[in-house]
């Protein structure tokens, strides 16, 4: 798939699905910003072996402010702005009972507000280009919860109706938006939380990379506002 001078802002890209989803739209032609909070850019770059394709923001998604900044500054310095790849977030298992409003708070502020700050940025930019893509990754739990999960949840909820939301509004100004609803990844970090479980059952990240790659193509406009299972066989 050839995407060739398309530019992609992907939140959260120095992580372990992160750097799989930069890896593979580097690899279709795309020029890639991600944006990040440590040290992990650099290890990003180096395990990338540096490629000029990609650029990075040191940016906190949870400040409006800098995240419009950002994102202005994006697209001034790479020349335009095609899609916006959220996958920045987090996750907490705790039982009902002992969960907060502090708890429901920082799940919004890791999972929603992540993606709607920049997304408020960007849609203004694809408003007026008419064109555009925001591809969220939500989760299975999104649509079918479990126990230890109504604060990620009901977050992983808001992705999904905010990711339709925005294919709604950006219908008639030719921007599409999906939302990837994964069930548990292949990572290092779930491999060690669940050391009995078969990962084999689980989602390569390689997966999530190969369909977001898919829908950055323009003729996926049939899919728009689309809620995409990615469940693998768990």
């Amino acid at each position: 798939m050839n995407l060739k001078d398309r530019v992609a802002l992907v939140t959260g890209g120095t992580g372990n699905l992160g750097s799989t989803v930069v890896a593979r739209l580097i690899e279709s032609g795309v020029r890639v910003r991600v944006t990040y909070v440590d040290d992990s850019y650099d290890r990003l770059r180096e395990g990338l072996g540096a490629p000029a394709a990609l650029s990075g923001s040191k940016t906190d998604l949870a400040d409006a402010t800098a995240v419009a900044a950002m994102v202005a500054a994006a697209a001034r310095e790479l020349g335009r702005l095609d899609f916006l790849i959220g996958l920045a977030g987090g996750f907490e298992w705790k039982p009902f009972v002992e969960t907060d409003l502090a708890d429901v708070r920082r799940m919004f502020d890791l999972n929603f507000t992540t993606l709607f700050n920049p997304a408020r940025a960007a849609f203004p930019l694809f408003q007026a280009q008419k064109s555009g893509a925001v591809i969220a990754v939500g989760s299975r739990s999104g649509v079918q919860s479990d126990a230890g999960l109504a604060a990620y949840a009901a977050s992983k909820a808001a992705v999904i109706s905010l990711a339709q939301t925005l294919a709604a509004e950006g219908r008639p100004h030719g921007i599409r938006s999906y939302c990837l609803l994964p069930s548990t990844l292949d990572t290092p970090a779930n491999r060690r939380a669940m050391p009995e479980a078969d990962p084999s059952r689980w989602v390569a990240p390689a997966s999530i990379a190969d369909t977001i790659a898919f829908l950055c193509a323009d003729e996926r406009g049939d899919l728009n506002g689309a809620a995409i299972p990615v469940y693998g066989r768990s």
